[in-house]
């Protein structure tokens, strides 16, 4: 009778993984999606295809603007891309040579490069795909991992930046946004103090194309986020230059010019300092303000 019972508990769970497997989602199926921006990538949340539109390069300093937020259960596609056929980019699908997932640590470093699948999808006017990632994808979903955010990278050095916005993230993001907002509050406040900055060229060594500076906060509105003050030092604008800037979200810092001329657009980062971008000409390069150094007087 033990024997019996065993093999019917067995049959059972046999037919119910087998029915579990049966119901798994099928890749290829045609959802009557509405890719209506045109040729491209979207990833598609409640059934609405939202087209990707700002790559960002590798190289520039990742903003939390360019950071997509986005739930566990999205879906990627790709419209009006042929890659059905291998070239001098890479075989054809499941996997293309170039395209998959990488993963920025909490410290600010890239880790690891896994493949992108690519499923088709009939019954469209223009080819259509399923993009699935490979990788610790799920680790992501499920908070096991910490991280800035992953990127789905492309061939090159360009790719689109996401979080995936789960009740742990969006727990430990307001914890940080309250810590940041106080720390850069607490320096644009101290009306009697400089901070230390550094202004660094394109190709620049710690011997050559690194400029040291100071800032000086006059003014802090912490209500309109309003801030103004002097740059003493900056290369590009003379011994002293006044600015106007404004706090956005309580950790991006844009300070722009008294009259015209440069702008900085600076966010914290790693919780310590203000990093940023100037762009001079053909060339951008790269302001940070120290805002944990003790102030000099």
């Amino acid at each position: 009778m033990r024997i019996r019972h065993i093999r019917f508990f067995l049959t059972v769970a046999a037919f119910l993984v087998i029915s579990s497997v049966g119901r798994a989602e099928d890749f290829t199926k045609n959802y009557g999606l509405k890719f209506n921006s045109g040729i491209g990538f979207y990833y598609v949340t409640n059934g609405v295809p939202i087209p990707l539109t700002w790559v960002k390069h590798k190289e520039d300093q990742a903003k939390e603007s360019d950071i997509v937020r986005i739930p566990t259960d999205v879906q990627f596609y790709s419209y009006g891309l042929d890659f059905s056929v291998g070239d001098i980019t890479g075989p054809k699908p499941p996997h293309i040579l170039g395209y998959g997932l990488s993963i920025v640590d909490t410290n600010g470093v890239v880790q690891g490069r896994w493949a992108a699948r690519f499923v088709p999808v009939a019954g469209y006017d223009q080819k259509v795909y399923r993009i699935m990632f490979e990788g610790p994808y799920d680790d992501l979903c499920s908070d096991k991992l910490q991280y800035q955010f992953w990127e789905f990278v492309f061939p090159g050095d360009d790719a689109f930046l996401f979080h995936f916005a789960t009740p742990k993230f969006v727990e430990e993001q307001e914890k940080r946004a309250e810590e940041a907002h106080a720390l850069i509050s607490q320096a644009l406040s101290n009306k009697d103090k400089a901070y230390n900055g550094m202004f660094s060229r394109p190709g620049a060594t710690f011997t050559d194309g690194v400029t040291p500076f100071q800032i000086h906060f006059s003014s802090y509105d912490e209500k309109m986020g309003k801030v103004d003050g002097y740059v003493s030092g900056f290369p590009e604008a003379g011994e002293s230059v006044a600015f106007d800037g404004q706090l956005v979200g309580g950790s991006q810092l844009t300070l722009t010019q008294r009259g015209g001329g440069f702008v900085w657009d600076l966010q914290l980062s790693g919780g310590k300092n203000l990093i940023g971008t100037y762009p001079n000409g053909l060339l951008t390069s790269q302001v940070e303000i120290m805002l944990e150094d003790a102030p000099t007087n």
